[in-house]
């Protein structure tokens, strides 16, 4: 008997939530490890490219509601576009992880999401995540957003493998932005280790609006 899969909504999605996400300078040769060899890694600076780590929930308005980690190790260049390349992504619902790994050819994991909001002295408004797999920590995580926010908007170019194919498709993300001190723990023995953002001033991402694009 077949095992049972999850059925999945069909590309576009459209997701509603917040997020937070720090990224920063990563130099070329630690990305390559986590960048498929036929891929030409895109240099912002002699031998460095551009990294980063976001965390996401997505709830009302959302085609699926769930949770998510995903990490960038390199800006890519493929048939003359450029656009990240996601390394690792895991989210907690079955779903999101069939429909990731089918429409955009993602490497998505389950994994468990223990979200928590914390009083002072971190802050009023300031969020911790706790990210595991099989009972092991990949990340524990804190942000306080600060000062006010401002209406956002941006494509993110994004490319991943699509039967075997480098392909494009973007994110087109509308929200209320500002920064936030963000506290990153990564164990050593985590996969995405080596990819530890250099910076801590992040960005936080309220009333996010946010809609992923078929391939093309």
């Amino acid at each position: 008997m077949a095992a049972f899969e999850p059925e999945f909504p069909p590309a576009p999605w459209q997701l509603a939530g917040e997020f937070f996400a720090v990224g920063g300078l990563l130099p070329v040769a630690r990305a390559r490890p986590f960048v498929p060899a036929d891929l030409a890694i895109a240099e912002v600076l002699p031998g460095m490219t551009l990294g980063g780590l976001a965390v996401a929930r997505y709830g009302d308005g959302s085609v699926l509601s769930y949770s998510e980690l995903l990490v960038i190790p390199a800006l890519v260049r493929a048939d003359g576009r450029t656009g990240g390349w996601i390394s690792h992504i895991y989210v907690d619902d079955e779903a999101s992880l069939q429909g990731g790994r089918s429409i955009w050819g993602l490497p998505k994991e389950l994994a468990t999401f223990d979200w928590e909001s914390q009083p002072e002295p971190r802050g009023p408004n300031s969020t911790a995540l706790r990210v595991s797999r099989h009972g092991k920590l990949l990340l524990d995580f804190w942000a306080a957003p600060r000062w006010f926010s401002v209406p956002s908007a941006l494509d993110l170019p994004i490319i991943s493998m699509v039967e075997g194919k480098p392909t494009p498709w973007q994110a087109a993300v509308s929200c209320r932005a500002r920064m936030a001190s963000i506290h990153l723990e990564i164990p050593s023995d985590a996969p995405f280790a080596e990819l530890r953002p250099r910076s801590f001033l992040g960005l936080h991402g309220e009333k996010l609006s946010m809609q992923v694009s078929s391939p093309s």
